[in-house]
């Protein structure tokens, strides 16, 4: 086994793990406290905002790179059809990414989706598990086979022509 695929398979594994647990950290144990609490509208609270902010941001920065490089060690190995469900993988991860960082950073005009956090954030967690779904499906297909390119059908044999009656 290489180690650098290795490496980077272990380390977009480990920042997605952080990401989602920190988005269904937020959702459930986070926010609610917060919602209901006098830390709701405090230096506290928007000091953890900020420190979430920060963290998910590079842990987002890593999830892209990581998995481009991944595509990079899998495409010449792999047929169409698991091209096409990995774009739709990486499509769902950046709807992920856009919703991350709307919720997160403050974007003018991305306002909206900051007075609604609660449902983000069960976007986010729903849309989570359908990309890790689609992941399993995607490293089983590898190791069945059913997602590799076929090694092209070796040529026939054609035994060299017989030369043509000669006429007397």
């Amino acid at each position: 086994m290489d180690l650098a695929p290795f490496l980077n398979k272990w380390l977009h594994l480990l920042s997605i793990i952080f990401v989602l647990g920190g988005v269904f950290y937020q959702r459930f144990v986070a926010m609610p406290i917060l919602r209901t609490g006098e830390l709701a509208d405090t230096d506290w609270a928007r000091s953890l905002a900020r420190r979430w902010g920060l963290i998910s941001a590079f842990l987002w920065l890593v999830i892209l790179a990581t998995g481009f490089v991944n595509f990079h060690f899998v495409a010449a190995h792999v047929n169409s059809a698991y091209s096409a469900v990995l774009g739709m993988k990486i499509l769902l991860a950046l709807v992920m990414f856009f919703l991350a960082m709307a919720i997160s950073h403050p974007v003018p005009f991305l306002g909206g989706l900051r007075q609604q956090p609660a449902r983000v954030l069960t976007i986010l967690i729903l849309l989570g598990i359908v990309v890790v779904g689609i992941s399993a499906y995607l490293n089983l297909s590898r190791i069945s086979g059913a997602g590799l390119r076929r090694a092209p059908a070796a040529m026939p044999s054609v035994s060299a022509p017989q030369a043509l009656p000669t006429a007397r």
